[in-house]
C-alpha cells in the first residue's frame, strides 16, 4: 500500500514528500519540517495509527495538518474512531494504481 501512495505522490507535480518508519520517527520529523497533509497508511511497529493521530492532534506544531488514514479496517466503528481522534479523511484498502 505504501509503495502505491508514493508511486502517486511521484506522479503529481510539485509535491514534495518523506516518509517515516514509524511513528516515532514521524514524530521527529514532523518536529523539523512543517507538512501540509500526512497520509497514514499502514500501521506502525511502535504505536497504532491511531496513537499517532492523537500525538499530532496533541502537538501545537502539528494540530492542525490534515491527515489522510488509509486502512484495511473499514468498519463504522473504525472510520468513527478514527473520526474522533482527529482524522480528516478515511479511505478504505486495498489500493490499485
Amino acid at each position: 500500500m505504501r509503495r502505491i501512495v508514493i508511486n502517486v505522490l511521484r506522479q503529481m507535480e510539485h509535491v514534495d514528500y518523506s516518509q517515516a518508519k514509524d511513528g516515532a520517527e514521524g514524530m521527529e520529523h514532523l518536529a523539523l519540517v512543517c507538512s501540509d497533509l500526512i497520509v497514514i497508511a499502514g500501521h506502525h511497529s511502535d504505536m497504532s495509527s491511531l496513537e499517532f493521530v492523537r500525538a499530532i492532534r496533541g502537538t501545537a506544531r502539528t494540530q492542525h495538518v490534515r491527515v489522510l488514514m488509509i486502512s484495511t479496517n473499514v468498519t463504522d466503528l473504525d472510520i468513527l474512531e478514527a473520526s474522533r481522534a482527529g482524522v480528516d479523511g478515511y479511505v478504505s484498502a486495498p489500493l490499485t494504481a
